[in-house]
């Protein structure tokens, strides 16, 4: 029973109103093609008396674009009508993803993580989805902190608890600096909830764009180069309820945990520092890509196809080589074989990129499951599929 409840909570659902499409020509917003590929809609506009649809380029080149219409009936309507051109390749739904965690609260000091969490969010206020947010919103994230140059060093303060890298064998902090002159020449993405870009063990570690060091990465759920992580997470009210203290319902609670900035510390947290932990790639350059969406916006707490497809195509242009990716949302085979993930997923292995993506936490073989979790289930040989195991290496229950 506890497994069943585990897998309908990191069930994602779909984004109804929404369709991607990949188009024969490249799309931009004033092509010749884009228009022309429009028209079509008109007989559905008109007929419904709809409004345009919202609309964001995807991948231009590609031909990729996401529309999102007033309803699903709409929606499914447009799908149809761009299903039968012979300009389009494919047509897919929007489908929605959650990260691949669960909390555990054994040793959880609810109130002060409130009072840290209440601190850190007091200045930030909730984005727009599509095209640019708001100039008051973008003003209210944090700046992103240059590096300085001259990191601390010292032992990490949380080494001697770290029984991961133990697990896997890492070597020790005095064997560290041949690994760590490899791992620069390399960068890893991160696409997640966003990072934390000036956490203290991470700062000195982040990717930079050459044309602008303040660039760490992207949020392609609001079209900003601020992919701040936006930590939201109802404790209190989480607390009071015993499925959520079990783990078993925490959506309801939960916006976003902070998923990606400890995603990004066991990626490349600074090794030798005297902060924390180490990356168990210490030393790659984090690429921190935002494709989820914030507290108050429609899908809070998920991440789409759309988004996600932006932000791999990003990490190809930039030269990333290995992304990690730790979450997922279950779909039937046939519906998830057509989504344009995929096709990203297929130019990330072009590209020769790794992708590193969550099995999930259902505890079930995705090989073998009517709907399992994607993109763990995709069969392409640039994945490389994770479980957790936990202290005593049996599978983690979290």
């Amino acid at each position: 029973a506890v497994n069943l409840l585990m897998a309908a909570q990191s069930q994602a659902s779909i984004a109804t109103k929404d369709i991607v499409i990949r188009f024969r020509a490249p799309m931009d917003t004033h092509s010749i093609a884009m228009g022309t590929a429009l028209k079509m809609l008109s007989p559905l506009l008109k007929l419904n008396s709809a409004h345009f649809p919202a609309l964001k380029i995807v991948n231009g080149s590609e031909g990729v674009v996401h529309l999102r219409f007033n309803n699903a009936r709409e929606a499914m309507l447009a799908a149809r009508i761009f299903a039968t051109s012979s300009d389009v390749l494919g047509v897919s739904k929007n489908h929605l993803y959650r990260p691949a965690m669960k909390f555990s609260f054994k040793e959880l000091d609810a109130e002060k993580v409130a009072r840290e969490e209440a601190v850190r969010m007091e200045s930030l206020s909730p984005t727009r989805w599509f095209g640019a947010v708001g100039v008051d919103a973008v003003s209210r994230l944090p700046e992103v902190m240059l590096p300085s140059g001259d990191s601390p060093s010292g032992v990490d303060t949380l080494d001697s608890q770290d029984w991961s890298m133990k697990n896997i064998h890492m070597p020790s902090v005095a064997s560290l600096a041949r690994l760590i002159e490899k791992a620069s020449r390399v960068t890893a993405a991160v696409i997640d909830t966003g990072v934390d870009y000036n956490h203290e063990d991470l700062v000195e570690g982040y990717w930079r764009n050459p044309d602008d060091a303040s660039e760490v990465g992207y949020d392609f759920a609001h079209n900003v180069n601020k992919p701040y992580d936006q930590v939201q997470f109802d404790i209190e009210g989480c607390m009071k309820d015993r499925a959520c203290r079990m783990g078993l319902d925490q959506s309801k609670f939960l916006s976003n945990p902070g998923h990606g900035t400890h995603c990004a510390g066991h990626v490349g947290a600074v090794a030798g520092n005297g902060m924390g932990i180490r990356g168990a790639g210490a030393g790659v350059k984090v690429m921190g890509l935002k494709f989820f969406y914030d507290p108050g916006e429609e899908n809070a707490g998920q991440g789409d196809d759309a988004a996600a497809i932006a932000s791999i195509d990003y990490a190809i242009a930039h030269g990333v080589k290995v992304i990690s990716a730790s979450w997922g949302g279950r779909a039937p085979r046939d519906e998830a074989e057509r989504a344009e993930l995929k096709t990203a997923l297929k130019r990330a292995r072009d590209a020769g990129i790794l992708f590193v993506v969550a099995a999930g936490n259902d505890g079930v073989d995705q090989d073998r499951v009517e709907d399992p979790g994607y993109p763990a289930a995709y069969d392409l040989d640039n994945l490389l599929v994770v479980a957790a195991t936990d202290e005593d290496d049996n599978l983690a229950d979290f």
